[in-house]
C-alpha cells in the first residue's frame, strides 16, 4: 500500500457511494443525474434499482444513466434515503459507531431542517464525522 499523506483518512473510512448519495440528497433539489452517475459506479445499488423496476425493451438506447436517474426519481429522495440507511450489505470493516454515521447524519439533517438551522449541510457533515 502506498504511503498516504498524514492528513488522509485511512482507505476504510473513505465515503462510499451511500454516503455520497446521502450528501447529494441533502440538497433542496437533488441532482438526479449526478446521483445516477454515483449509483452507476455501485454495482450493488444499480442491481437493486434494476431489480425494483426491470429494464423495458429498448430502454438502454437512451443510456444506463438515464434509466437509473428515472428509477431514482421515481423512488424519491425520502424512500431512497431510507433504502440507503437500511442497507445491510455494507462491509463489516467499519466500527459499529462508524456504521451508524449515515443514520446519525440523516437525523442531524432532519433536525436542522425542522428547527430552521440556517446551514443544514453542516449538520449532515457533523453527523457523518461524529463517530471519528
Amino acid at each position: 500500500m502506498p504511503d498516504l499523506p498524514p492528513f488522509a483518512p485511512p482507505p476504510a473510512f473513505l465515503p462510499g457511494s451511500d454516503a455520497l448519495i446521502l450528501c447529494r440528497l441533502a440538497q433542496d433539489e437533488p441532482e438526479w443525474d449526478e446521483i445516477a452517475f454515483i449509483a452507476a459506479h455501485d454495482p450493488g445499488l444499480s442491481l437493486r434499482l434494476l431489480q425494483a423496476e426491470p429494464l423495458a425493451a429498448g430502454e438502454l438506447e437512451r443510456g444506463l444513466l438515464t434509466a437509473l436517474a428515472r428509477r431514482l426519481q421515481a423512488l424519491g429522495d425520502d424512500l431512497l434515503r431510507a433504502w440507503l440507511l437500511a442497507d445491510e450489505s455494507a462491509p463489516g470493516a467499519l466500527p459499529a459507531a462508524a456504521a451508524q454515521a449515515p443514520l446519525t447524519a440523516a437525523c442531524a439533517l432532519l433536525l436542522a431542517r425542522e428547527t430552521g438551522y440556517p446551514r443544514p449541510d453542516e449538520a449532515l457533515l457533523g453527523g457523518l464525522w461524529a463517530p471519528f
